[in-house]
């Protein structure tokens, strides 16, 4: 089936949107790749904004420029879009409306998409070439029964995806209520410095406070061209960069780059140790992780900021806990707030101040978020598990490259 004789790419525009009754506009940056829902919005009425293609509620949302990032949804109220996104709906009773999602969702699609797409910096594909996109199209007994397992298998990935944030949730809540820092202004008090301990009794102290003898306590990597990318070579010495650090908070070496180790050897400073916290200056601030025993040695770039601490006092792992939590994503907003710099420096750092129970303390805390994280894993395993199985059934049933080589409406 040919895409253009079951779908049409709808074209309405308005200039005056907020007297036309119209409150909300959606950009790309409020599609999420691979998720059909759109969660954020912006309003017509406060923001300035020269959007005048209008959406129906109901319609495919679809993102034209850089198709490679897979942007589409569909649209729950009426609103004004970016003119970087076509607006589909099902124009023939051929076609199911609730599968429209899904065709355009699956791999065939999005090939052809990429394929059509031109322009260097920001490639866009268009209707006028996406409308000749082949598919299979089963009889619509069997497309209403598709999209029924589809639809389905969305419902449980929200559900199970609202189970995450509340664990998430909740693990931000047992790390504060562990440390005592649950109650009224007890976290402003202890960020303003108006006390220096918590309800639980434990003492407020700097990361700059808790250095070990042998080593700076924070070090951010080097600035100028010492680690610049002529340096970099296929064996080597590690060189640890944001982008080495997940969205997740873990350490990921498949794209690291290297320097030879004679190189690396002139910038000793800058080298880590199994389990020191390393966390981005500039940025993604706020995301950290440990160093793996795979990355002892390795040397940070200018965009990180090394943590050694004491560990006879503070654990690694509880550590890496307070600057997973709001506390010191508290501290890092509070600093760009005051300063124009865009990231964090070495002094920030130091001046982070975090709670510090006993030893024994510190682990029991580090296990109760284990736990949580543990039942975490398992609800991210159920929504792999749920998208696999989705697109196994969508791509199927809905593009084979052998369907696409003829016929067709």
């Amino acid at each position: 089936m040919r895409f253009d004789a079951v779908v049409r790419d709808v074209k309405e525009s308005e200039r005056e949107p907020v007297a036309a009754g119209l409150e909300r506009y959606i950009g790309l940056e409020h599609i999420e790749p691979e998720n059909l829902h759109v969660s954020e919005w912006g309003d017509l009425v406060v923001d300035e904004v020269s959007f005048t293609k209008v959406f129906r509620e109901g319609q495919v949302l679809f993102g034209k420029r850089r198709a490679y990032q897979r942007k589409v949804a569909i649209a729950r109220f009426d609103g004004i879009c970016s003119s970087d996104i076509l607006t589909f709906e099902a124009k023939s009773p051929e076609l199911h409306p609730d599968l429209l999602p899904f065709i355009v969702q699956s791999d065939g699609f999005f090939d052809h998409a990429l394929d059509t797409s031109s322009g260097s910096l920001s490639p866009r594909t268009r209707w006028s070439q996406l409308k000749d996109y082949r598919f299979r199209l089963p009889s619509l007994a069997k497309q209403k029964w598709l999209a029924g397992v589809l639809w389905s298998a969305d419902s449980a990935k929200l559900f199970y995806s609202k189970c995450v944030d509340q664990l998430i949730d909740l693990r931000a809540s047992v790390f504060h209520e562990s440390v005592g820092l649950v109650g009224d202004n007890v976290l402003s008090d202890v960020l303003n410095k108006r006390r220096t301990d918590t309800l639980t009794g434990d003492n407020v102290v700097s990361i700059e406070s808790l250095a070990n003898a042998d080593r700076q306590v924070v070090q951010v990597g080097p600035f100028g061209g010492s680690l610049a990318s002529k340096y970099f070579r296929d064996q080597g010495t590690i060189v640890l960069k944001i982008n080495n650090i997940t969205e997740t908070g873990e350490l990921d070496l498949t794209d690291a780059v290297r320097v030879d180790d004679s190189h690396a050897a002139t910038l000793e400073r800058y080298r880590v140790r199994s389990d020191d916290l390393i966390t981005a200056a500039q940025a993604t601030t706020g995301r950290t992780t440990l160093v793996s025993p795979e990355a002892e040695n390795a040397l940070i770039s200018q965009h990180l900021i090394r943590v050694s601490v004491d560990r006879s006092r503070c654990e690694a792992r509880y550590l890496l806990a307070c600057f997973h939590s709001p506390l010191i994503l508290h501290q890092i907003n509070m600093v760009k707030a005051k300063t124009t710099r865009d990231g964090l420096n070495t002094d920030d750092v130091e001046n982070f101040l975090i709670p510090l129970p006993s030893a024994a303390r510190q682990l029991e805390i580090v296990a109760q978020l284990d736990a949580i994280d543990e039942r975490i894993e398992v609800v991210e395993a159920h929504i792999e598990r749920l998208d696999t199985v989705a697109r196994v059934i969508r791509e199927k049933e809905l593009y084979s490259a052998e369907s696409c080589d003829g016929g067709g409406a």
